[in-house]
């Protein structure tokens, strides 16, 4: 029969190892030692016992049967590290991943084997992008995996019309696709135990979110073993990567996108991120780093170091979060600005920049509002500017567009602004030298730092400037069908032409000092 949780565990000894070797820079080690790897009996366990201990607990092993004369367990899935580092973990939404090559859904598959073997009446559904890519990842290999298991007398069966995998004691593992976005629906029918996006990065994000909602459970069982769980495992790069990074990895997400119930319903404690490396993979081919190598640059940052900050296309690539963004606190004696992008359908911003002496400019927070009346936007501002401490504000760098009438003869919004206390400045709209000012703000000064700094808790900012793109039509312009609005008031920051903050010396001299200050000046007119 079919066991989980084994504690038996292969000794390494001469002739029953494989070491995994590479010879092209990539070092295979286990990730909670630092180990090597040994092969035994197919599988490739960590060379020290107590890892191999937590590989065969969480594998899948085959009782000694009548046929099986050796007496030995008969593994046939031994999770790598990672793949146990991912199953233990017991948050509800769980993203793993990253780098390529890191064994994603053969370790999401058998992960669901594992439950359904171990909790009666466990429902599970598998989900890929595509149909093809269904079939090709996942529906063949079960068509394999099910006469495996039959083989060793557990009761599974599998039915690839229908795409479904049947156990005995109940359990069901569905798979499916999301070809069509509003294929959502037909998932949206009853709750399960687990559901498991594979590239997840490629689903339509809005949508991958809805289905988390039917990751539910009430069987005893489930919440026993944890609860149900929602998985994603993918790579960086795709429409929903943004957003994977926000809920998962940065745990800031974009409020604003969603209801209001989300700012009280999202507990950061419950969206975990477990990352893979190419090195946690000792099956891969002893080429596969090389072959990586003949991607573009944003792509092998993806798949090589599993980066979610490079995308396709990526308008500013001098933008790095690990320079360019910093807590520098609240700095004092120093001049601020501020830049506006006006948004009432469509978000406005406001940014908040202090002007250090040393030429950098350090964006210190950043108002984000939509469907809001230019007097609240007005009093915002205002209680934003009290609460930084800032007594002056040398002048608001703001959307030309405020100061149309549109052939009226009413009063403008800048005008309007004015009224409310925040007064404007029209800012120059120059779109391809605006961007190009960015770039040069973005670049780095000769000691390695950067001319912008930015606030973490910009992420408005730090979001648009990591996910823009290039026009399609105009490689020179940001794609404006991406949200830009915290970029466009940047823009208008920029081409302000922020100066410096410079202080002012005074100095305090004596009635002989001036004395003798008037009589030196007077001996050098007379020369």
């Amino acid at each position: 029969m079919v066991s989980t949780g084994t504690s038996e565990i292969p000794v390494v000894s001469t002739g029953t190892i494989e070491t995994k070797t590479i010879s092209i820079g990539t070092q295979h080690q286990c990730r909670w030692c630092g180990s090597g790897f040994v092969r035994i009996g197919g599988h490739f366990w960590c060379q020290q016992y107590t890892c191999r201990l937590r590989q065969s607990r969480a594998g899948l092993g085959a009782e000694p049967t009548k046929e099986n004369t050796t007496g030995k367990w008969h593994y046939l899935y031994v999770p790598l590290p990672i793949g146990c580092d991912f199953e233990s973990c017991r948050t509800r939404y769980l993203l793993g991943g990253g780098a390529a090559g890191t064994s994603k859904s053969h370790m999401a598959r058998w992960g669901l084997y594992r439950r359904c073997f171990h909790i009666p009446g466990f429902e599970a559904l598998l989900l890929r992008k595509t149909f093809p890519e269904l079939d090709k990842h996942h529906l063949r290999l079960m068509d394999r995996e099910a006469p495996l298991f039959q083989s060793h007398g557990w009761s599974v069966t599998f039915s690839k019309n229908d795409r479904e995998m049947r156990f005995g004691n109940g359990s069901i593992i569905e798979a499916g696709h999301m070809d069509d976005p509003n294929d959502v629906e037909k998932y949206l029918s009853r709750e399960r135990d687990a559901i498991v996006c594979d590239e997840g990065s490629t689903f339509n994000p809005f949508k991958m979110l809805e289905l988390s909602t039917r990751a539910r459970s009430t069987k005893p069982n489930v919440l026993a073993a944890g609860g149900a769980v929602f998985w994603v495992l993918s790579n960086p790069g795709g429409p929903a990567s943004s957003m994977l990074r926000d809920f998962f990895i940065d745990h800031t997400p974009d409020f604003s996108q969603f209801s209001d119930a989300l700012k009280q319903a999202y507990q950061p404690e419950e969206w975990s991120y477990v990352p893979g490396t190419l090195e946690d993979n000792p099956y891969l081919p002893d080429t596969y780093e090389r072959d990586l190598a003949v991607l573009q640059s944003w792509r092998y940052k993806q798949l090589r170091h599993g980066d979610w900050d490079v995308i396709s296309g990526q308008y500013f690539p001098e933008f790095s979060p690990a320079v360019h963004v910093q807590d520098l606190g609240t700095p004092t004696d120093v001049e601020w600005f501020r830049s506006l992008d006006w948004g009432y359908v469509n978000p406005g911003c406001c940014g908040f920049w202090a002007c250090l002496p040393d030429g950098r400019i350090y964006r210190r927070t950043e108002y984000k509002f939509q469907y809001t009346a230019i007097p609240a936007v007005c009093a915002e501002i205002l209680r934003l500017t009290k609460s930084l401490g800032i007594t002056r504000v040398r002048y608001t760098a703001a959307d030309p567009s405020l100061w149309q009438r549109h052939g009226q003869i009413g009063e403008s919004m800048a005008e309007t602004f004015s009224k409310n206390r925040v007064p404007l400045m029209k800012a120059a709209n120059d779109r391809i030298n605006g961007w190009q000012r960015v770039r040069e703000f973005l670049a780095r000064r000769p000691d390695g730092t950067p001319w912008m700094v930015i606030h973490p808790s910009c992420r408005y900012l730090i979001r648009c400037l990591s996910s823009a793109v290039s026009d399609p039509n105009n490689p020179e312009d940001v794609d404006t069908h991406c949200e830009d609005h915290p970029l466009d008031d940047t823009r208008y920051g920029v081409m302000s032409k922020p100066s410096p903050t410079r202080y002012t010396v005074t100095r305090t001299y004596s009635t002989q000092a001036i004395g003798r200050l008037f009589e030196q000046t007077k001996r050098e007119a007379i020369i």
